[in-house]
């Protein structure tokens, strides 16, 4: 996904989630917290610019971070393309 902007990925997660979700983000600007609870979703947060799991809540986006990581990782590896920059 080229556009990053906050249209394209509300729309991205109106097609992709189902409403009533519930959605785990960082703070980045793009996403809009009246926009997503408006379209039905549950939503929580972390700013990683102050912590990476969020003091309370112990909300965090490790985990998927960590998978995507992964899934770039190996497909990179799969077409050849590893450790070129």
């Amino acid at each position: 996904m080229d556009n990053r902007n906050a249209i394209t990925l509300m729309n991205a997660l109106l097609e992709n989630i189902e409403s009533g979700s519930i959605i785990y983000l960082d703070s980045w600007r793009s996403y809009k917290a009246a926009e997503l609870e408006n379209a039905g979703f549950q939503h929580f947060k972390v700013n990683h610019k102050f912590n990476f799991v969020s003091p309370g809540t112990d909300i965090h986006t490790q985990n998927i971070e960590r998978q995507w990581g992964s899934a770039k990782w190996r497909n990179k590896r799969q077409r050849g393309t590893e450790g070129r920059i």
